[in-house]
C-alpha cells in the first residue's frame, strides 16, 4: 500500500505545473503543497470560485469526506439506506461519506441519534479518525483518551508543518491542517 502512495504522489507531482495556483486563498498557506497535491489526487475540493478556506474550521461531515476520498477504495464508498443518524439525510451531499466512514468505525455519532455534520473537528478528533484509518483503533489504545491518540499521532509525525503547537488538542482544526495531515499521514499507509 505504502509504494502505491508514493508513486501517486509522484505521479501527481511530476504532472503539476509549478507555480500554477489551484486556489487562490493558498498562496501563502504553510500547507500549500499538501492543500493542492490532494486536491490534483481527487481528495480535497474547495467552496468554489477557487476558495479553499484554508483558515477556516473543518465540520465533521467535511472530515468525513476528505478522510473516505483519501484512504478508502472508491468500491468501498456508498450510501447506504440505514438511518444510522437522525441529522444526517440522505441526499445530504455528505451522506456517502458519513456512512462509509461509520460503518467501518473511522467515526461515531454522538450516540443519541444525532452526528453534528455541521459541528466543528478538533484537532484530537481528527487524530483519532486518522488513526482509526491507519488501523490503529483508537478506541483499544492503551491510556486515557485523548492522550494515547494523540501520543500515537505524534509517533507517526501526523503534526508535522501543522499549528498545533499553537492550539490544544480540543481547539477546532482548520482545513489546511487537516489537509497537512492526511498528507502526512499518506506515509504511513
Amino acid at each position: 500500500m505504502k509504494k502505491i502512495i508514493a508513486l501517486i504522489l509522484a505521479l501527481a507531482m511530476t504532472f503539476s505545473v509549478a507555480g500554477a495556483y489551484w486556489f487562490d486563498d493558498t498562496k501563502y498557506s504553510k500547507n500549500q503543497e499538501a492543500i493542492e497535491l490532494l486536491y490534483e489526487l481527487g481528495i480535497i475540493e474547495g467552496y468554489g470560485n477557487r476558495e479553499f478556506g484554508p483558515k477556516d474550521n473543518l465540520t465533521r461531515a467535511q472530515a468525513c469526506a476528505l478522510l473516505v476520498r483519501a484512504l478508502v477504495p472508491d468500491h468501498d464508498i456508498y450510501k447506504s439506506y440505514d438511518e444510522n443518524f437522525t441529522d444526517v439525510n440522505y441526499n445530504d451531499w455528505y451522506r456517502i461519506y458519513v456512512d462509509t466512514a461509520y460503518r467501518n468505525d473511522y467515526v461515531n455519532g454522538y450516540g443519541n441519534g444525532q452526528f453534528g455534520p455541521q459541528d466543528k473537528v478538533t484537532y484530537a478528533q481528527f487524530a483519532t479518525m486518522l488513526t482509526n484509518i491507519l488501523g490503529y483503533e483508537a478506541d483499544k489504545l492503551s491510556g486515557k483518551w485523548p492522550n494515547n491518540v494523540l501520543n500515537v499521532a505524534h509517533s507517526l509525525d501526523m503534526f508535522t508543518n501543522t499549528s498545533i503547537i499553537n492550539y490544544l488538542p480540543n481547539d477546532a482544526i482548520t482545513r489546511e491542517d487537516a489537509a497537512q495531515m492526511i498528507y502526512n499521514a499518506m506515509d504511513c499507509a
